[in-house]
């Protein structure tokens, strides 16, 4: 079921009498006074709020009504509301206008700081309901912060989309993506890792010792346009696509074949292009090089025994391509990235990327822990 953006409800009274007293925990609690309070909301324009006196202490408890946080103006649902519209695309200043317009004025700033604290929520929440991922997507995305680029690393839970992780990453070198990797599988518990068919993940998963699942779009697009970069060789082509679009144990072996035919295409030499016959000798050297890493998702078993030496179930399935974390990132940096000149601060990276990819997951039916109610 595609879930939807719930608003926090606002009361006009508060929900009742506190059960003890927060200082001494006395049962007896007397009604001392009640204050109307002037509130900025679509709905609700006025709030009461509730002093209690504690028979024991002495001590003075408020009780607030639902939706009116203490020391602001701005109602919890007002709140929401110009984070909602930041994070479909506007600005700050556009946000602040058509808030404005509907009758609950907030300055720009006052937008930003709202920003700002439920990103910071986000990752909390986050942090909270992460379990056990066996299949992590990973990938990773730049944005701007202080007009210099900076990498982004995004983590996913490849059976839905979900984002389980985000992190400024200072390379795309294999050291940094294997610490990386390997410090996410072992807050997930993760065995499996899918992403593009970029070098660096190669030695990264080798250095954590994760299972890698090369994806399958990726793979293929590069493929075709090295292909379509070779003059000639019309059924030699034919038989590479075939094996990539049907990746059998026939078509390995195919390509096997084709790969001894090319074995005496000599490199170019100094100043020289590489012929076509060398080209197609590299590519499927390449493709039947990571032929484990472009079938891992058929395999049914993981890849160790048990006690008594039997072949171990895997409980999970691994995806062919990563998508997921494709549109991930396109939920929670590009698009909204995109409409921005860049974060000014590198600690409100993280937070921003969370929350737009949490409100932008409520669109594409993506799970994530509701922020807003």
């Amino acid at each position: 079921m595609k879930q939807q953006i719930v608003f926090p409800e606002v009361s006009r009274e508060p929900g009742g009498r506190p059960p003890s007293c927060p200082h001494c925990g006395a049962a007896v609690l007397r009604r001392h006074q009640s204050r109307p309070r002037r509130l900025v909301d679509l709905k609700v324009k006025q709030v009461n709020t509730v002093q209690y006196r504690c028979a024991g202490c002495g001590g003075f408890v408020t009780v607030r009504p639902a939706g009116a946080p203490p020391r602001c103006r701005h109602s919890a649902r007002t709140k929401a509301l110009s984070v909602v519209l930041w994070g479909l695309g506007l600005s700050l200043r556009d946000v602040s206008r058509v808030m404005t317009g509907l009758g609950v004025p907030i300055s720009d700033v006052g937008v930003l700081k709202n920003v700002r604290a439920l990103g910071e929520l986000a990752v909390r929440r986050q942090q909270q309901v992460a379990g056990t991922v066996p299949v992590i997507g990973a990938d990773e995305t730049e944005v701007k912060l202080q007009g210099k680029g900076v990498t982004v690393g995004f983590l996913t839970d490849a059976a839905n989309g979900q984002i389980v992780g985000i992190e400024l990453l200072s390379s795309r070198g294999g050291e940094q993506l294997g610490r990386w990797l390997a410090e996410a599988a072992q807050a997930f518990g993760a065995q499996v890792v899918v992403t593009d068919d970029l070098d660096s993940y190669k030695v990264a998963t080798e250095a954590a010792g994760l299972d890698h699942q090369l994806c399958l779009a990726h793979v293929r697009k590069a493929v075709a346009l090295r292909l379509k970069k070779l003059a000639g060789f019309a059924e030699e082509k034919r038989i590479i696509r075939r094996a990539l679009g049907q990746l059998t144990p026939a078509a390995q072996q195919e390509l096997a074949d084709l790969h001894h035919r090319f074995r005496r295409a000599r490199p170019p030499g100094k100043g020289q292009h590489q012929s076509p016959a060398y080209a197609l000798r590299l590519l499927t050297l390449d493709l039947l090089e990571n032929w484990g890493r472009l079938t891992l998702y058929q395999q049914t078993t993981a890849p160790f025994l048990d006690n008594l030496g039997r072949p171990v179930a895997r409980h999970y399935s691994v995806p062919a391509t990563n998508n997921g974390t494709e549109n991930a990132i396109g939920r929670g940096g590009k698009l909204r990235a995109k409409r921005m000149r860049g974060f000014k601060r590198p600690d409100t990276i993280i937070p921003l990327l969370m929350l737009v990819a949490s409100l932008s997951g409520v669109l594409a039916g993506v799970p994530f822990h509701c922020l807003l109610n």
